[in-house]
């Protein structure tokens, strides 16, 4: 069986690092992006089982690829899990058929633990 892998999409560098960090200890393979150019990249070179996404990045909003990309990540059976401060996402992620929303602050070990829920639902 090969190891999952992951995307995650956060502006926030140190968040980035530690939930990245996280999900490589947990044995993942991880992709990082830090603007929705980046996630367009990754999403288009490999197939992700869980894509980790924050609403608010700058001036750019999660949501707006989450929209765009809705029915690739369905075809690929990629994971969602939101990661927001913005409670005001909830509802309309919810609409979407995303699989989760975290209210920043989320704890490292919580976010792996849903994770590895996640992935063993799928399995």
């Amino acid at each position: 069986m090969t190891e999952a892998t992951i995307l995650i999409l956060e502006d926030d560098l140190a968040l980035i690092r530690l939930y990245g960090k996280v999900m490589r200890k947990a044995g993942y393979e991880v992709a990082e992006a830090t603007n929705l150019q980046e996630a367009r990249e990754q999403l288009s070179k490999a197939r992700f089982d869980v894509f980790i996404c924050d609403m608010r990045l700058g001036a750019e909003r999660g949501i707006d690829l989450l929209v765009e990309q809705k029915a690739f990540l369905q075809e690929k059976r990629t994971q969602v899990v939101v990661v927001s401060a913005e409670e005001q996402y909830r509802d309309l992620c919810r609409q979407m058929g995303i699989d989760l929303f975290f209210s920043k602050p989320v704890s490292p070990s919580e976010l792996t633990r849903m994770v590895e829920r996640l992935l063993s639902s799928t399995t």
